[in-house]
């Protein structure tokens, strides 16, 4: 597996292959089945930020440090292109709608979009006065929006390569910015603690969603665009309603910076990943928690969820070198997280597990397995 932190993972849109980037310059391209992965594309001499696959799932594009925009075969691993133009670090990587294109923001405070069949660069656009942090496709893929550490986001004309409208208000750098799923609004978080709806047509701040105390992490919408998660450094999720910008929840329960979130294909389950090195599920109704997923020997970067003919399912991505696929599964009133594969990572995790006729211990094996909250019997059962 990756020799270093995992920054970056999705799920192919038939769900049978994963992507994952990390700080070892490596793209990996898992088989779903198994924790084997199928391709170690090699390229990058620097830090992979962002991997997305295109929508018809044939490609996966993958950017970083090296300032490089790269272009795998998902079925060869194979490298298709290698794209040079941007001059500092990559941070977005979206395909377009239909897959035509590619939009990539970056540290050069540029946006490029590329011709995904020529791998020539269409057009530059400029505008932005520092790192452009985030940028998405309206779903019709009309126009792109950025958001940047020049405390702007910026509504583009794909065609034209025009800003349109220039939407101002932020206090803090902008990390992340959503397209609602009707594309009628657009959201933004920043490190101002806040997150702000703003009108495609109008560009006017429909609301501003205050609460958190500390930096936000990632915004998203809900697949029906009635609901707003957002996650933060003040340890919460926040839930938010759309047409009246009210807080619906207030999700207390990580112990340390909240690093993400990602609502359930169905809407109803919201995920979130935290420095404290867990994965909590959310009642999206309620607000309540459903289950934490814990065992992580790191901190959990990235989550992505994929919904199949034979149930629905996480993959994770963790500074612990580690990428885990969980199926979720719904008993009644009860959910649990099944591990399905794990990834080889520096060190075991085992939770409620039982080791029968445990042969040789020494008191000093067992004095460390107390320390880790075993306990010896003497039998030399070990639970």
């Amino acid at each position: 597996g990756h020799s270093q932190a995992i920054y970056c993972i999705a799920y192919a849109p038939n769900g049978h292959q994963i992507a994952s980037g990390g700080v070892d310059n490596t793209v990996r391209l898992w088989t779903v089945e198994s924790n084997h992965f199928v391709h170690t594309p090699q390229g990058h001499n620097d830090g992979v930020i962002g991997v997305a696959y295109s929508p018809d799932g044939t490609h996966v594009a993958s950017g970083g440090g090296d300032k490089t925009l790269r272009l795998w075969d998902a079925e060869t691993g194979h490298c298709v292109y290698s794209l040079h133009g941007h001059t500092d670090t990559v941070y977005g990587v979206v395909y377009s709608p239909k897959g035509d294109r590619i939009v990539t923001g970056g540290q050069d405070t540029t946006l490029r979009l590329w011709n995904v069949e020529t791998g020539d660069c269409i057009d530059i656009l400029e505008g932005h006065s520092n790192t452009v942090c985030s940028v998405v496709y309206s779903p019709n893929g009309e126009y792109i929006v950025s958001g940047s550490d020049d405390r702007t986001v910026r509504l583009w004309d794909v065609e034209t390569g025009e800003c349109i409208r220039v939407l101002r208000g932020h206090e803090g750098e902008v990390n992340y910015v959503a397209y609602s799923p009707k594309g009628d609004h657009i959201a933004s978080s920043s490190h101002d603690k806040t997150v702000r709806l703003w009108d495609v047509e109008t560009g006017y701040c429909r609301s501003i969603l205050r609460g958190h105390s500390d930096v936000l992490f990632g915004v998203t919408y809900s697949p029906n665009g009635d609901q707003i998660a957002s996650a933060s450094w003040d340890k919460t999720v926040r839930l938010w309603n759309v047409v009246d910008g009210d807080c619906a929840h207030i999700l207390r329960g990580h112990s340390e910076d909240a690093t993400g979130v990602a609502f359930s294909p169905t809407g109803d389950v919201l995920a979130s990943g935290s420095v404290d090195m867990t994965v909590r599920l959310w009642d999206v109704a309620t607000g309540e928690c459903l289950t934490v997923i814990s065992g992580f020997n790191g901190e959990v970067y990235d989550i992505d969820w994929k919904n199949t003919i034979s149930g629905q399912y996480l993959v994770t991505g963790s500074n612990d070198k580690s990428v885990r696929r969980w199926k979720i599964v719904k008993e009644q009133d009860e959910y649990t997280a099944h591990l399905c594969w794990s990834s080889s990572h520096n060190a075991l995790t085992v939770i409620d597990a039982s080791f029968k006729d445990v042969r040789g211990l020494s008191q000093v094996n067992q004095a460390l397995l107390s320390q880790r909250g075993a306990s010896v019997a003497p039998s030399s059962l070990v639970s």
